[in-house]
């Protein structure tokens, strides 16, 4: 038993040689008595960088949690950047396995694998993207995440290619999603948009009702955020990063307002709050499913130790009451490696709180998880989970500029501009489409908005003032 990312030969930086897998000794060895494991791994070079003349892999699909382990793969794979899932360091860790064929050489190893297909629109997948893929010839990338494939859970993605230098001239072949399975097939292999797939991936330039073929330039897979989607979607794309304005340049910050570190010692419905006489010492708190429609209704109340301006206040009798049945663990919260008074604040406070994003009154909240957008107005007086973040606009802005940017953010452009650069979220069956049916979570979407991808989108900046403000009175009456 070891660990296919930091053993064999190549990954010494990080770990011994062969010896730390099987053991320098008979002590620690993992080995039947009937194998004789040690020779035949140096025999074959088992593990050895560059050794392989065809490496297919499943890679797993999770976040390493042990933060030891997590800083080894990190140094010994440069593709890793920030919480990156496994299926970062396994796509570089199978091409590096492949033999490599340097310079003009056209014959290094081949590579496939079917892996979780969130870093192609998820910031930790950026390095891999932008900096390994252009190291290595990636010749086909295969959006299987509409098909049904039993016993994935996640939306997947098929890579091929080989361990070389990719040719700028060399387009790779792309099978991009249209849409998902109609219903789920007795057999996956039978499934039409399986089928679809096999079908067309060897025709380029063909589409069907499940999916479309096509060759893509290099330059377009070399940039970050990857967006499959076929039957015309990239034509759109186009058109709408060609606009002249950028919505980052009207932002200047987002994400949520505050988070506890224990929402169940801080949260409370409304009776609950009036009941314990605590109404003057909580605010709503805003949570991902409270957003939509062009309102925010808050069933929630957290416990707020800070004034209307955001600075700490004196806890009254009865708060101090409501809060020290919880004191011990309220005290062992720990963020940023550490408890809330070794960095200096006080035990009962909120473990991570941004006084400055609830000092201003004006903001736009968005559901984090949503099948579209949902983007409402807020006029202050409420914090907001991370499910529920803000986007800030500069000190001074007017609700007139915040209904505007409300409304580009909630049109149908910015709806299909967002479901291309954000993470689709899985069922049951693997797939991510709308058309899929009997999952828990159909058509579901990451938007994170305030982070770069949103930022990036390019649209007019004469926003449609008159349109929004009608629809915000219609809701009014």
């Amino acid at each position: 038993m070891g660990d296919s990312l930091l053993h064999g030969r190549g990954a010494e930086s990080v770990t011994e040689t062969l010896d730390t897998l099987f053991g320098g000794d008979d002590e620690g060895m993992f080995a039947y008595r009937t194998e004789d494991v040690r020779e035949y791994a140096e025999r074959v070079d088992l593990l050895g960088r560059g050794t392989y003349q065809v490496v297919v892999g499943n890679p797993p699909y999770i976040t390493v949690k042990d933060k030891q382990e997590n800083e080894n793969y990190k140094k010994a794979y440069d593709a890793c950047y920030r919480q990156y899932a496994l299926s970062v360091p396994f796509a570089q860790r199978i091409f590096e396995l492949a033999v490599r064929a340097g310079g003009d050489r056209r014959d290094g190893g081949f590579t496939g694998q079917i892996t979780a297909n969130s870093f192609m629109k998820r910031e930790f997948g950026r390095r891999l993207i932008e900096n390994f893929f252009p190291k290595v010839d990636l010749t086909h990338v295969v959006d299987t995440s509409g098909a049904y494939i039993p016993g994935h859970g996640t939306p997947t993605v098929i890579l091929a290619g080989r361990n070389r230098n990719g040719l700028q001239v060399d387009p790779i072949r792309a099978v991009l999603g249209i849409r998902g399975e109609a219903s789920i097939p007795d057999t996956g292999a039978i499934g039409p948009v399986w089928r679809a797939i096999v079908s067309q991936v060897w025709e380029g330039g063909t589409e069907s009702e499940w999916v479309g073929s096509s060759d893509l330039c290099r330059s377009v897979l070399a940039e970050f955020p990857w967006s499959l989607s076929g039957g015309g979607a990239s034509g759109v794309m186009e058109q709408i990063t060609a606009a002249p304005g950028r919505l980052g340049s009207v932002i200047q910050e987002g994400g949520r307002t505050t988070h506890t570190g224990l929402d169940d010692a801080f949260y409370l419905s409304r009776s609950a709050a009036r009941t314990r006489g605590l109404v003057d010492g909580c605010v709503p708190v805003i949570l991902g499913p409270e957003v939509r429609d062009f309102s925010l209704d808050s069933l929630t109340r957290t416990f707020f130790p800070y004034g209307a301006d955001g600075d700490t206040r004196e806890l009254q009798g009865v708060e101090e009451v409501f809060l020290w049945p919880n004191r011990t663990i309220l005290r062992e919260r720990v963020d940023f490696g550490e408890t809330p008074e070794a960095r200096g604040l006080r035990w009962f406070d909120h473990s991570m709180f941004f006084p400055k994003r609830y000092r201003a009154p004006l903001s736009i909240s968005f559901a984090f998880v949503a099948t579209h957008n949902q983007f409402v107005l807020d006029r202050g007086g409420k914090v907001f989970k991370q499910s529920a973040p803000v986007i800030k606009l500069p000190k001074g802005s007017t609700e007139d500029q915040h209904l505007e940017l409300l409304g580009i953010l909630n049109s149908s452009t910015a709806c299909f501009w967002l479901k291309q650069v954000s993470q689709a979220k899985g069922g049951a069956d693997n797939s991510s489409e709308e058309g899929t049916v009997g999952l828990p979570r159909r058509g579901f979407h990451t938007m994170n908005s305030p982070g770069p991808s949103c930022r990036s989108f390019r649209c007019r900046l004469n926003f449609p003032l008159s349109l929004v403000v009608t629809l915000t009175s219609l809701l009014k009456s």
